[in-house]
């Protein structure tokens, strides 16, 4: 199976608006990704991560931490291939508190056309 980044040219936002992020490179065979987090009124921060195909449970399965938080996100597979429109999964809190959290993220387009770069994805904004 194929790990296509552009697959993922998304900006891909929390249901409550408090969470953004984008996947800007995937590496399949390490089963890592590099990309950007934001939370509501801090600046986005680089991040990487870890995602791995669940054939068997027809999920993809994306782990990353920042702002304090560890996300372990799954977006279902539609008609039986991975598909990234919609991340459902938990958000721990690292401050010692043990909060769990449940989290959704939802893919929004924001792509940006221009001559000079080709496709490039618009700055997470979250308002």
């Amino acid at each position: 199976m194929m790990w296509s980044t552009k697959m993922f040219l998304f900006n891909y936002y929390s249901t409550s608006r408090a969470h953004a992020f984008q996947i800007t490179r995937a590496d399949e065979a390490k089963g890592q990704f590099q990309g950007k987090y934001q939370s509501r009124g801090t600046p986005p921060v680089d991040i990487t991560g870890g995602f791995h195909f669940f054939n068997d449970r027809k999920v993809t399965s994306l782990t990353f931490t920042a702002g304090g938080m560890k996300f372990v996100i799954e977006a279902p597979y539609r008609d039986d291939v991975p598909y990234y429109g919609v991340w459902n999964g938990q958000q721990f809190v690292l401050d010692g508190s043990g909060a769990v959290l449940t989290v959704r993220f939802e893919a929004k387009d924001e792509m940006k056309y221009t001559v000079e770069t080709g496709h490039k994805l618009q700055d997470l904004h979250l308002y």
